[in-house]
């Protein structure tokens, strides 16, 4: 039972995966929107969840892949300039802007999904 959790892990991690699981669980939360739900409110409420998880799992995958090669690419090919501003600064904080253009979108997100519920 532990290898199947540790094989399951090592997939999660993989960002292909990641973003492929974006559309998959965004498609499938669509087409259970338009087929089985007949509440315009609950059509509404899956259609944002569905979006969140393709966002979740697509644009975060990816702008996470992007923080981490872009570190890759000044370690390998600019080391000379890495103790340098503003490089120097990204370096040491890649993981605080991640996570501060996660929080920022997770909060526009929110401020969305309201205006949608609502009106």
């Amino acid at each position: 039972m532990k290898s199947f959790f540790h094989l399951f892990s090592s997939i999660y991690k993989n960002t292909f995966f990641r973003f492929i699981l974006g559309f998959i669980l965004y498609g499938l939360s669509a087409y259970v929107a338009i087929n089985f739900i007949r509440d315009i409110f609950l059509c509404k409420v899956l259609s944002l969840l569905g979006v969140y998880a393709g966002i979740y799992y697509s644009f975060f995958s990816m702008l996470e892949s992007g923080i981490t090669r872009i570190a890759s690419f000044h370690i390998k090919h600019n080391s000379t300039n890495i103790s340098k501003q503003p490089i120097k600064a990204f370096m040491a904080h890649n993981a605080m802007i991640y996570r501060c253009i996660k929080i920022v979108s997770n909060l526009f997100y929110i401020y969305l999904c309201f205006n949608v519920l609502v009106k």
